[in-house]
C-alpha cells in the first residue's frame, strides 16, 4: 500500500531561518532535494547524516546538509505531515 506525500509545514523559526539562509547564498537546491525526498517518505540515511535527538526533542530529527547547514525535521504520521523546525548553522540552531 503507498503512503500518502507528506504536508509541509514550516515554524515560524524555521521561516525566519531560510530568511537568513538565503541571505548566505547556500544552494538551495540541496534542500528542495531534501524537502522533496523527505515530504515523499524517501528514506535519506544513505545520502545524508540523520540523528534523533533526545529531551524535549526528543521527537525530531537532525538531518545535515552540510557540514554547517543542519535541518531539524519532525514526521508525524497521524497526520501525514512533515513539520521544518530549524535549520542553519548547529551552533545558531541548538
Amino acid at each position: 500500500m503507498a503512503r500518502n506525500d507528506l504536508t509541509i509545514t514550516r515554524s515560524t523559526k524555521f521561516k525566519k531561518d531560510l530568511e537568513s539562509v538565503r541571505k548566505e547564498q547556500k544552494d538551495l537546491s540541496r534542500l528542495r532535494d531534501v524537502l522533496t525526498r523527505l515530504s515523499h517518505n524517501e528514506n535519506l540515511e544513505n545520502d545524508y547524516k540523520v540523528y534523533p535527538n533526545s529531551g524535549w526533542m526528543s521527537e525530531y530529527k537532525t538531518l545535515y546538509m552540510q557540514k554547517d547547514w543542519i535541518l531539524v525535521y519532525k514526521i508525524s504520521e497521524a497526520s501525514d505531515e512533515l513539520l521544518l523546525a530549524r535549520m542553519g548553522h548547529p551552533s545558531e540552531v541548538f
